[in-house]
This record gives structure tokens, sequence and C-alpha cells, in this order.
């Protein structure tokens, strides 16, 4: 457990690290947050629709299933960018709080 919480806090700071104060980089990592979403609902949705044809078989996936994907995909990305975003924001703070975790 000690040792996924480290490196999330390590990865976390080499994300900040690269995205402060460079715009490029920032740039770079949205429009890959948002390819992500995109990438991600498309297998779950195919994932989905090979659920429906091994159980549920005469059956189609219905556009609600299709859209709940899609929903829970957004929702969670939305998430992490906005955390990402709101460490940006507070960067000295959060990079020293990452900082003293990583020292314990």
């Amino acid at each position: 457990m000690r040792n996924s919480v480290l490196k999330d806090a390590r990865q976390r700071l080499a994300l900040l690290d690269t995205l402060h104060n460079n715009p490029y980089q920032l740039t770079l990592w949205f429009i890959s947050s948002l390819v992500d979403v995109a990438l991600t609902a498309a297998w779950g949705n195919i994932l989905i629709f090979f659920i429906f044809l091994v159980i549920e078989y005469p059956k189609i996936p219905t556009a609600a299933s299709v859209g709940s994907t899609l929903v829970g995909v957004i929702t969670g990305q939305a998430w992490r960018m906005r955390w990402t975003l709101k460490d940006l924001y507070n960067y000295q703070r959060t990079v020293e709080e990452l900082r003293n975790k990583l020292l314990e």
C-alpha cells in the first residue's frame, strides 16, 4: 500500500513539474486528456457490445448503455483534470506536501 502511495506522489510531482509555467506542455497534456476520453469511451463501448452479444444475444446495446459509458468516462477524466489544474493553481503548497509525503 505504501509503495502505491509513494508511486502516486512521484507521478503527480513529475506531472506538476512538467506542466508548471510551461504552456506548451499544458496544451499537450490537455489535448492528450481529451483523446484519452475518446479512446477509453470507445473501448468501453466495444466491451459492452461484446458482453451484450454473449449474455443477451438477440438484444443489442441500447443508447443508454453507450451513453452511460461515455458519461462515466467523461466524468472521471474531468475530475482528474480538475485535480491537476487545482494542484497547478496551488503549485507551491502541493509540491511541498508531495515532497513531505515522499520524505516520510
